[in-house]
């Protein structure tokens, strides 16, 4: 890429999500950021955000972007010449810096571009994007584009991305998990995430997952499926209790276990779970 931006002396180029995902892992080593240049299009009116080649060196290891398989960052409001980055460490951005918000009964919506489905920060809600950049619909399936777009008086579509996420006091978005994901343990929401992230604390943990089953008394109890390495003989059901017991709070300890040899993943590469 270095090679054919020097020869065709190339100074900037719109490129889909996947091409920049990978000149950002090319250059990791080289540059320690990238500059995204957002443009207007004279014909459509429409923004559009490159990469430049010239680097910013004054902003370090802040620079990433986040691709929505479902909605693309397009957003009249925006200006010629405006520098759009994303920071890093679970930050998806700042609301300060993607425009002006404005709040609508108990929602907190960043006009035709994102929203957190939340009244107050700090307090998870669903990010929603809206604007003309929103797809119409599901190709002839009605009842999935209603579930999932909702369209305002003015004619704005919205997606509810089933994104999870909170707002800090600095503004700063941050994901948390997906909607669906979400289990609910005797009326108490708990997300996966964080359980996983404590049982793969374990040395002897390769992988794990965990699920929702039903259960009489909860509605829904938590099940962890977990994958072990060579040395399985050094872990048990009590071992793994007891670390999550010392580190979450007791409703988020899994109540089942099973050990297993390699996790079941989709067709994509996802692990299969079963969420009630």
């Amino acid at each position: 890429i270095e090679e054919l931006i020097e020869e065709k002396g190339i100074e900037r180029s719109i490129l889909n999500s996947v091409i920049c995902e990978g000149m950002l892992a090319a250059y990791k080593k080289k540059y320690p950021d990238l500059a995204l240049q957002v443009e207007t299009d004279k014909k459509t009116e429409e923004i559009k955000v490159t990469i430049e080649k010239e680097i910013v060196s004054s902003v370090q290891d802040e620079t990433s972007q986040i691709s929505l398989k479902k909605a693309r960052y397009i957003n009249k409001n925006l200006k010629k010449g405006d520098k759009v980055w994303i920071p890093f460490e679970g930050k998806i951005g700042r609301i300060e810096i993607l425009r002006a918000r404005q709040v609508i009964a108990n929602k907190i919506r960043q006009i035709e571009l994102l929203a957190i489905y939340n009244e107050f920060k700090d307090k998870e809600g669903e990010i929603v994007l809206g604007g003309p950049c929103i797809m119409k619909g599901y190709y002839k399936n009605p009842r999935a584009t209603h579930a999932v777009i909702e369209t305002d008086k003015k004619g704005v579509r919205w997606l509810y991305t089933g994104d999870l996420g909170t707002v800090d006091k600095d503004g700063y978005i941050y994901l948390t998990a997906r909607k669906k994901e979400i289990i609910k343990v005797g009326g108490k929401r708990i997300s996966p995430k964080e359980i996983e992230a404590v049982i793969l604390e374990l040395p002897q943990v390769v992988d794990c997952s965990i699920e929702a089953v039903e259960d009489d008394i909860l509605g829904e109890a938590l099940m962890v499926k977990i994958v072990v390495g060579s040395n399985e003989d050094s872990i048990n059901e009590e071992i793994v209790r007891s670390h999550c017991a010392g580190k979450l709070a007791l409703f988020k300890v899994p109540q089942k276990l099973e050990f297993m040899k390699q996790m079941s993943v989709s067709a994509t590469g996802k692990k299969v779970k079963k969420l009630n």
